[in-house]
């Protein structure tokens, strides 16, 4: 017989960690602007190729998604997936290895973080899990999200780390020019069912977060 929603769970899981991260709403920020809710599944050890200049050329997309293809390279979307982790840990510190053992729990059995929590409150957990809850700091601590507007800011720092002033031409190369780009990029993930988004959520949040002729000018600096 299938499994209720909210019933026990036993069992561990073996073998290597991935991360289930999330994006949702941490205090503002004066300097960033951006205010969309989104968590999607992403690696924490997510590839990404430093060959970056040798992708080809991708069309520049008129839609989110048209006919189920992709409008930008699958480049792009390692990015936005390494960003995310990036960002993350900008805003959280790194992820505990308790915290990774949760994230494949929660994968491996189906649920999301808010039946994680739920279980929790209605000790329906394993013993194991209710002990990495308690190593991560207990059940508010599961929250490691960021906000849309984050996440594009946490982008653009990984971005000229890597590339340093060849970051725009590199972002172009994949037909990424605006902020609104990493918005579609998430979207169109959303809708092959990578990633996820909670009700309000909008592509209009990633709109103008910042211009990429300046935010990637090695002068600009971010106001506080």
């Amino acid at each position: 017989m299938p499994r209720r929603k909210h019933e026990g769970l036993s069992g561990s899981p073996p073998g290597a960690f991935k991360e289930l991260a999330s994006l949702n709403p941490v205090p503002p920020r004066a300097r960033r602007k951006g205010e969309g809710v989104f968590r999607f599944r992403t690696s924490a050890r997510s590839g990404f190729r430093d060959e970056a200049m040798s992708a080809p050329l991708i069309r520049q997309p008129d839609d989110v998604m048209r006919e189920g293809v992709p409008s930008y390279a699958p480049e792009a979307l390692q990015f936005v997936r390494e960003g995310l982790a990036h960002t993350i840990e900008q805003v959280h510190g790194p992820t505990p290895r308790a915290f990774e053992f949760l994230a494949k729990f929660v994968e491996d059995h189906g649920l999301d973080w808010e039946d994680l929590t739920a279980l929790h409150g209605e000790g329906g957990l394993p013993p194991r899990v209710v002990s990495a809850i308690q190593m991560i700091g207990g059940p508010e601590k599961l929250n490691r999200h960021v906000r849309g507007g984050d996440l594009c800011w946490g982008l653009r720092d990984l971005a000229m780390q890597k590339w340093g002033l060849m970051a725009r031409a590199v972002l172009q190369r994949w037909g990424v020019r605006t902020t609104l780009d990493f918005g579609r990029i998430v979207f169109e993930a959303i809708e092959r069912g990578q990633m996820q988004k909670q009700p309000g959520d909008a592509l209009e949040d990633f709109a103008d977060v910042y211009d990429f002729d300046k935010a990637f000018d090695r002068s600009f600096r971010v106001s506080t």
